[in-house]
């Protein structure tokens, strides 16, 4: 065997072991986090229906035909001491939550052919939000400058969508993390 060959025969080996370890941490991370806050069950309010007597309000004929969906608090935003909250009425609505990175790295021009990231990503953007459907909620989560620029989820907003990220000056650092929890909490 040559000696190129058994170096990538190591650099091979290396890749799988890093391969390997990720999925490894990440599963152990995830099975730790669960025993730690298991999700609660869902509430049915049938089962959970008052008995007679107590000074409970009886649901409406409506609100027993309809089932209670809660959600349980979701890694990584959820808290101990965090209450549930309902789930929306309608499912099947289309909901579009968006984060746009206006960092200071938007500013840089390389692998956009001389053309900033940011000027890119916003032509982009604007063309991907004419492809929305009309009636779909559209909400964003903009970091720039070191500020946050947002709009909750909202149907019939496209303009001030695109008013948004027209607006956007790419600076200051990549807060994901916070864009993240922000969008979540718009989504929930």
């Amino acid at each position: 065997m040559s000696r190129l060959h058994l170096k990538k025969e190591k650099r091979s080996g290396k890749k799988r072991y890093l391969i390997f370890a990720l999925v490894f941490g990440v599963a152990v991370f995830l099975m730790t986090d669960t025993e730690k806050s298991p999700p609660p069950p869902l509430q049915n309010p049938a089962v959970n229906a008052p008995s007679q007597g107590s000074n409970v309000q009886q649901p409406t004929h409506e609100e027993q035909s309809q089932p209670r969906i809660t959600r349980p608090g979701i890694w990584p935003f959820f808290t101990e001491d965090q209450e549930e909250g309902e789930l929306a009425p309608n499912l099947t609505t289309r909901n579009y939550a968006l984060i746009f990175d206006g960092s200071g790295s938007m500013n840089e021009s390389e692998c956009s052919a001389g053309r900033s990231k940011i000027d890119v990503a916003k032509e982009s953007l604007g063309e991907w939000s004419k492809s929305v459907p009309k009636d779909a909620n559209l909400g964003m989560v903009a970091f720039h400058e070191g500020k946050w620029s947002r709009r909750p989820l909202a149907a019939g907003q496209r303009e001030d969508f695109i008013g948004i990220v027209r607006n956007v000056v790419a600076g200051g650092r990549t807060p994901l993390s916070k864009a993240f929890q922000y969008a979540y909490e718009d989504l929930t």
